[in-house]
């Protein structure tokens, strides 16, 4: 699996942006997912899973958690994820001075 998503920065007083969820294939071996975060210009981010069937359930009602470390940041980074959630998000958080975009790169191994 591979996908990419792109968030808008949000200015400081506005509300959250969320992208869409992008579901993850949980039955590779190994099913281990790389994630990559690429800021333009002036934002914060924080990736966000979810154990909940986000195609059974929708939006409303999914249990959201934060990832471990990509969490409030600013600049470009990277993590992963060794076990599989079963949704993957990007979360563009309200800050000061926003401009520009924050981009996510999802790659995900196995067969």
């Amino acid at each position: 699996m591979r996908a990419t998503v792109t968030v808008a920065a949000v200015t400081a007083g506005s509300a959250s942006a969320a992208s869409n969820w992008v579901v993850v294939d949980r039955f590779p071996v190994p099913t281990n997912i790389a994630v990559f975060v690429v800021v333009s210009g002036t934002a914060n981010y924080t990736i966000q899973h979810t154990p909940s069937n986000v195609g059974l359930v929708g939006t409303s009602g999914v249990r959201v958690f934060n990832h471990e470390t990509l969490v409030t940041l600013a600049s470009s980074e990277d993590g992963n994820y060794a076990f599989p959630p079963a949704a993957i998000r990007l979360m563009s958080n309200p800050v000061t001075g926003a401009s520009g975009n924050v981009e996510m790169t999802l790659i995900q191994s196995g067969n």
